[in-house]
Protein backbone atom coordinates (compact mmCIF):
# COMPACT_ATOMS: atom_id res chain seq x y z
CA UNK A 1 0.00 0.00 0.00
CA UNK A 2 1.25 3.37 -0.76
CA UNK A 3 1.29 6.11 2.37
CA UNK A 4 3.91 8.38 0.73
CA UNK A 5 1.01 11.07 -1.68
CA UNK A 6 1.67 14.59 -0.43
CA UNK A 7 -0.78 16.07 1.57
CA UNK A 8 -1.17 19.81 1.51
CA UNK A 9 -2.07 20.60 4.93
CA UNK A 10 -2.91 18.19 8.09
CA UNK A 11 -6.59 16.69 7.92
CA UNK A 12 -8.86 17.52 10.97
CA UNK A 13 -11.32 14.92 9.42
CA UNK A 14 -9.25 12.48 7.26
CA UNK A 15 -6.17 12.02 9.90
CA UNK A 16 -3.40 10.09 7.81
CA UNK A 17 -1.59 7.14 9.27
CA UNK A 18 0.00 3.97 9.18
CA UNK A 19 -1.32 0.56 9.25
CA UNK A 20 0.06 0.15 13.04
CA UNK A 21 -2.55 2.70 14.27
CA UNK A 22 -5.67 1.45 13.63
CA UNK A 23 -8.28 1.33 16.20
CA UNK A 24 -11.40 -0.78 16.09
CA UNK A 25 -14.69 0.80 14.51
CA UNK A 26 -12.87 3.08 12.92
CA UNK A 27 -13.61 4.31 9.18
CA UNK A 28 -10.64 3.61 6.77
CA UNK A 29 -10.38 5.32 4.06
CA UNK A 30 -8.50 3.90 1.02
CA UNK A 31 -7.82 5.30 -2.64
CA UNK A 32 -7.77 3.54 -5.86
CA UNK A 33 -6.91 5.17 -8.34
CA UNK A 34 -7.58 2.97 -11.47
CA UNK A 35 -8.28 3.81 -14.98
CA UNK A 36 -9.47 0.92 -17.05
CA UNK A 37 -9.13 1.19 -21.09
CA UNK A 38 -12.57 0.49 -21.48
CA UNK A 39 -13.39 3.94 -20.38
CA UNK A 40 -14.65 6.74 -22.57
CA UNK A 41 -13.23 9.63 -20.94
CA UNK A 42 -9.88 8.99 -18.61
CA UNK A 43 -8.96 10.38 -15.00
CA UNK A 44 -10.48 8.02 -13.14
CA UNK A 45 -7.05 7.85 -11.17
CA UNK A 46 -7.69 11.19 -9.74
CA UNK A 47 -11.26 10.23 -8.32
CA UNK A 48 -9.75 9.35 -4.90
CA UNK A 49 -7.92 12.46 -3.96
CA UNK A 50 -10.67 14.70 -5.26
CA UNK A 51 -13.19 12.95 -2.83
CA UNK A 52 -11.05 13.34 -0.06
CA UNK A 53 -10.50 17.45 -0.53
CA UNK A 54 -15.04 17.39 -0.61
CA UNK A 55 -14.94 14.79 2.50
CA UNK A 56 -12.98 17.61 3.88
CA UNK A 57 -15.73 20.32 3.31
CA UNK A 58 -18.77 18.26 4.24
CA UNK A 59 -16.84 16.66 7.33
CA UNK A 60 -15.63 19.81 8.53
CA UNK A 61 -19.67 20.92 9.19
CA UNK A 62 -19.73 18.01 11.95
CA UNK A 63 -16.16 18.34 13.31
CA UNK A 64 -16.42 22.25 13.43
CA UNK A 65 -19.55 22.33 15.44
CA UNK A 66 -18.98 22.73 19.20
CA UNK A 67 -22.04 20.60 20.49
CA UNK A 68 -20.99 18.23 17.14
CA UNK A 69 -24.46 18.95 16.00
CA UNK A 70 -26.19 19.37 13.09
CA UNK A 71 -29.91 19.94 12.36
CA UNK A 72 -31.97 19.40 9.88
CA UNK A 73 -34.07 22.80 8.99
CA UNK A 74 -36.65 21.54 6.83
CA UNK A 75 -37.67 18.16 9.46
CA UNK A 76 -36.16 19.93 12.95
CA UNK A 77 -34.31 16.58 13.26
CA UNK A 78 -30.77 17.07 15.01
CA UNK A 79 -28.17 14.65 14.39
CA UNK A 80 -25.13 14.50 17.32
CA UNK A 81 -21.51 13.18 15.97
CA UNK A 82 -21.13 10.08 17.82
CA UNK A 83 -17.72 10.89 20.49
CA UNK A 84 -15.86 7.19 19.61
CA UNK A 85 -16.34 8.04 15.65
CA UNK A 86 -12.95 8.07 13.89
CA UNK A 87 -12.06 8.47 9.98
CA UNK A 88 -8.16 7.54 9.10
CA UNK A 89 -6.73 7.68 5.50
CA UNK A 90 -4.73 4.75 4.90
CA UNK A 91 -3.34 6.51 1.18
CA UNK A 92 -3.83 4.91 -1.96
CA UNK A 93 -3.54 1.28 -3.25
CA UNK A 94 -1.17 0.87 -6.47
CA UNK A 95 -3.14 1.86 -9.68
CA UNK A 96 -2.35 -1.29 -11.03
CA UNK A 97 -4.35 -2.59 -8.38
CA UNK A 98 -6.58 -5.87 -9.33
CA UNK A 99 -9.08 -7.70 -7.31
CA UNK A 100 -6.44 -9.85 -5.32
CA UNK A 101 -5.73 -6.10 -3.67
CA UNK A 102 -8.78 -5.75 -2.29
CA UNK A 103 -8.87 -9.51 -1.22
CA UNK A 104 -6.01 -8.42 0.37
CA UNK A 105 -7.08 -5.49 1.97
CA UNK A 106 -10.46 -6.68 2.99
CA UNK A 107 -9.00 -9.31 4.67
CA UNK A 108 -6.89 -7.14 6.64
CA UNK A 109 -9.15 -4.33 7.82
CA UNK A 110 -11.71 -7.04 8.72
CA UNK A 111 -8.86 -8.47 11.29
CA UNK A 112 -8.64 -5.08 12.50
CA UNK A 113 -12.69 -4.16 12.84
CA UNK A 114 -12.34 -1.23 11.06
CA UNK A 115 -15.02 -0.06 8.39
CA UNK A 116 -13.29 0.26 4.40
CA UNK A 117 -14.06 2.75 2.15
CA UNK A 118 -12.91 2.56 -0.93
CA UNK A 119 -12.72 5.21 -3.40
CA UNK A 120 -12.18 5.01 -7.22
CA UNK A 121 -11.04 4.89 -9.50
CA UNK A 122 -12.58 2.87 -12.40
CA UNK A 123 -15.98 0.93 -11.93
CA UNK A 124 -14.46 -2.58 -11.85
CA UNK A 125 -13.35 -1.52 -8.03
CA UNK A 126 -17.14 -1.92 -7.05
CA UNK A 127 -17.40 -5.19 -8.63
CA UNK A 128 -14.34 -6.26 -7.35
CA UNK A 129 -15.46 -5.32 -3.54
CA UNK A 130 -18.86 -6.99 -4.28
CA UNK A 131 -17.40 -10.24 -5.03
CA UNK A 132 -14.76 -10.19 -2.28
CA UNK A 133 -17.16 -9.15 0.25
CA UNK A 134 -19.32 -12.08 -0.42
CA UNK A 135 -16.84 -14.03 -0.19
CA UNK A 136 -15.41 -13.17 3.06
CA UNK A 137 -19.12 -12.57 4.77
CA UNK A 138 -21.84 -14.66 3.58
CA UNK A 139 -23.97 -12.90 5.57
CA UNK A 140 -23.25 -9.47 3.91
CA UNK A 141 -25.72 -8.03 1.56
CA UNK A 142 -24.82 -5.62 -1.38
CA UNK A 143 -26.37 -2.25 -2.68
CA UNK A 144 -25.74 -0.94 -5.97
CA UNK A 145 -26.73 2.59 -6.54
CA UNK A 146 -25.15 2.76 -10.63
CA UNK A 147 -26.71 3.02 -14.10
CA UNK A 148 -25.22 0.00 -15.65
CA UNK A 149 -24.81 -4.17 -14.07
CA UNK A 150 -21.77 -5.60 -14.35
CA UNK A 151 -21.88 -9.46 -14.93
CA UNK A 152 -19.85 -9.64 -11.25
CA UNK A 153 -22.48 -7.59 -9.47
CA UNK A 154 -25.39 -10.41 -9.36
CA UNK A 155 -23.80 -13.20 -7.25
CA UNK A 156 -25.64 -15.97 -6.41
CA UNK A 157 -26.25 -16.51 -2.69
CA UNK A 158 -25.84 -12.85 -2.34
CA UNK A 159 -29.01 -11.14 -1.51
CA UNK A 160 -28.44 -7.56 -3.99
CA UNK A 161 -30.67 -4.15 -4.75
CA UNK A 162 -29.64 -2.26 -7.86
CA UNK A 163 -31.00 1.44 -8.05
CA UNK A 164 -30.84 3.93 -10.91
CA UNK A 165 -30.07 1.35 -13.38
CA UNK A 166 -30.69 3.43 -16.85
CA UNK A 167 -30.14 2.38 -20.48
CA UNK A 168 -29.35 -0.75 -22.42
CA UNK A 169 -27.59 -3.92 -20.10
CA UNK A 170 -25.85 -6.75 -21.11
CA UNK A 171 -27.93 -9.74 -21.19
CA UNK A 172 -25.89 -12.24 -19.82
CA UNK A 173 -26.07 -9.53 -16.72
CA UNK A 174 -29.50 -9.48 -16.78
CA UNK A 175 -30.41 -12.73 -16.56
CA UNK A 176 -27.56 -13.47 -13.50
CA UNK A 177 -29.90 -10.41 -11.86
CA UNK A 178 -33.32 -12.44 -12.53
CA UNK A 179 -31.94 -15.78 -12.15
CA UNK A 180 -30.58 -15.02 -8.42
CA UNK A 181 -33.69 -12.83 -7.47
CA UNK A 182 -32.02 -9.84 -7.51
CA UNK A 183 -34.46 -6.34 -6.78
CA UNK A 184 -33.52 -3.80 -9.47
CA UNK A 185 -35.65 -0.31 -8.94
CA UNK A 186 -34.35 1.69 -12.68
CA UNK A 187 -33.51 5.40 -12.80
CA UNK A 188 -37.40 5.55 -14.58
CA UNK A 189 -39.30 3.87 -12.11
CA UNK A 190 -37.44 6.06 -9.74
CA UNK A 191 -38.78 8.90 -11.90
CA UNK A 192 -42.01 7.22 -11.84
CA UNK A 193 -42.95 6.01 -8.10
CA UNK A 194 -40.45 8.89 -6.38
CA UNK A 195 -38.11 8.55 -3.83
CA UNK A 196 -40.40 7.46 -0.81
CA UNK A 197 -41.76 4.59 -3.01
CA UNK A 198 -37.75 3.49 -3.46
CA UNK A 199 -37.09 4.09 0.01
CA UNK A 200 -39.87 1.55 1.12
CA UNK A 201 -38.64 -0.75 -1.21
CA UNK A 202 -34.70 -0.46 0.21
CA UNK A 203 -35.80 -0.08 3.74
CA UNK A 204 -37.77 -3.87 3.58
CA UNK A 205 -34.70 -5.10 1.95
CA UNK A 206 -32.50 -3.89 4.65
CA UNK A 207 -34.73 -4.61 7.57
CA UNK A 208 -33.59 -8.37 6.38
CA UNK A 209 -29.88 -8.03 5.95
CA UNK A 210 -27.58 -8.16 9.13
CA UNK A 211 -25.03 -6.24 7.07
CA UNK A 212 -24.40 -4.27 3.67
CA UNK A 213 -21.91 -3.13 1.65
CA UNK A 214 -22.87 -0.35 -0.24
CA UNK A 215 -21.38 0.94 -4.10
CA UNK A 216 -22.01 4.26 -5.19
CA UNK A 217 -21.39 4.68 -8.80
CA UNK A 218 -21.18 8.35 -9.11
CA UNK A 219 -22.46 7.64 -13.14
CA UNK A 220 -25.78 7.36 -11.63
CA UNK A 221 -26.13 10.92 -11.43
CA UNK A 222 -27.20 12.35 -14.94
CA UNK A 223 -24.55 13.94 -16.39
CA UNK A 224 -26.33 17.21 -16.52
CA UNK A 225 -26.34 17.20 -12.96
CA UNK A 226 -23.04 15.78 -12.26
CA UNK A 227 -20.55 15.60 -14.99
CA UNK A 228 -17.67 14.42 -13.70
CA UNK A 229 -17.53 10.30 -14.80
CA UNK A 230 -15.81 8.70 -17.48
CA UNK A 231 -19.56 7.63 -18.69
CA UNK A 232 -22.64 9.56 -19.68
CA UNK A 233 -25.82 8.94 -18.39
CA UNK A 234 -28.76 11.02 -19.52
CA UNK A 235 -32.08 10.15 -18.16
CA UNK A 236 -30.11 9.28 -14.64
CA UNK A 237 -31.17 10.32 -11.50
CA UNK A 238 -30.92 13.88 -10.09
CA UNK A 239 -27.76 14.27 -6.85
CA UNK A 240 -31.13 15.04 -4.36
CA UNK A 241 -33.12 11.45 -5.09
CA UNK A 242 -30.01 9.44 -4.22
CA UNK A 243 -29.93 11.71 -1.16
CA UNK A 244 -33.42 11.50 -0.22
CA UNK A 245 -33.38 7.84 -0.54
CA UNK A 246 -29.92 7.58 1.52
CA UNK A 247 -31.63 10.23 3.84
CA UNK A 248 -34.59 7.51 5.04
CA UNK A 249 -32.91 4.05 5.25
CA UNK A 250 -28.87 4.23 6.26
CA UNK A 251 -29.36 4.27 9.73
CA UNK A 252 -31.41 1.32 9.38
CA UNK A 253 -28.48 -1.07 8.80
CA UNK A 254 -25.39 -2.31 10.21
CA UNK A 255 -22.65 -1.05 7.48
CA UNK A 256 -19.93 -3.65 6.67
CA UNK A 257 -18.17 -0.43 3.96
CA UNK A 258 -18.71 1.38 0.87
CA UNK A 259 -17.01 1.92 -2.42
CA UNK A 260 -17.09 5.36 -4.24
CA UNK A 261 -16.41 4.89 -7.99
CA UNK A 262 -16.09 6.30 -11.29
CA UNK A 263 -15.48 9.94 -10.40
CA UNK A 264 -13.26 11.40 -12.82
CA UNK A 265 -12.73 15.37 -12.28
CA UNK A 266 -11.37 16.89 -15.14
CA UNK A 267 -14.75 16.56 -16.37
CA UNK A 268 -16.67 18.61 -13.65
CA UNK A 269 -15.24 21.89 -13.08
CA UNK A 270 -17.56 22.86 -10.78
CA UNK A 271 -16.77 19.75 -8.30
CA UNK A 272 -19.87 18.47 -8.30
CA UNK A 273 -19.24 14.84 -8.73
CA UNK A 274 -17.33 14.62 -5.74
CA UNK A 275 -19.14 17.00 -3.33
CA UNK A 276 -21.88 13.90 -4.04
CA UNK A 277 -19.62 11.32 -3.44
CA UNK A 278 -18.55 12.57 -0.23
CA UNK A 279 -22.74 13.89 0.87
CA UNK A 280 -23.27 9.93 -0.07
CA UNK A 281 -20.45 9.03 2.68
CA UNK A 282 -22.38 10.71 4.99
CA UNK A 283 -25.32 9.00 4.44
CA UNK A 284 -24.12 5.54 4.32
CA UNK A 285 -21.82 5.51 7.68
CA UNK A 286 -24.45 6.75 9.39
CA UNK A 287 -24.61 4.15 11.88
CA UNK A 288 -21.25 4.85 12.99
CA UNK A 289 -21.22 8.79 12.50
CA UNK A 290 -23.95 9.90 14.30
CA UNK A 291 -26.85 9.45 16.74
CA UNK A 292 -30.13 10.97 15.35
CA UNK A 293 -31.75 13.21 18.24
CA UNK A 294 -35.94 13.56 17.08
CA UNK A 295 -37.01 16.97 17.43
Amino acid sequence: MNTSSKKSEVSKVLVPINTNELTSGAVSVIGAPLVTKLEHRQSTSLGPNAIRRAIEEVFALFSSSSHKTIEDLDTGTRRVLKPTFRMNDLGDLSSSLDKKSIVELFTFLSEKSTVPVILGGAREIGSWCSEVISELDQDCAIVHITPSISEGDSLAGTATFFIGVNGLMPAKAWKQTEQHNHTCVSADQIHEIGTIGTSELLLAFLKEQKRVFWHIDVSAVDTGHAAGTPTLNIGGLDPNQILDILDHVSENTRIAGCALTNVAPVFDRRGLSEYFAAEVLSRVIAPVLWDRVDP
